[in-house]
């Protein structure tokens, strides 16, 4: 998530890929590292997607 424009040279799909899009994901549980690193940006992972 810090380096957001080295992942769009990888793959175009990653222009989606951006932290405040979190919230769209509301099915898929979140690996718990992933889980970590919301919480601690101040983000809010619904008890039911922590993986």
């Amino acid at each position: 998530m810090r380096d957001h424009e080295s992942m769009m040279q990888i793959h175009g799909a990653a222009r989606e890929t951006l932290p405040e899009n979190y919230v769209h994901n509301t099915v898929l549980p979140w690996h718990p590292g992933a889980v970590r690193w919301f919480e601690e940006n101040g983000y809010d992972i619904p008890d039911d997607l922590e993986g």
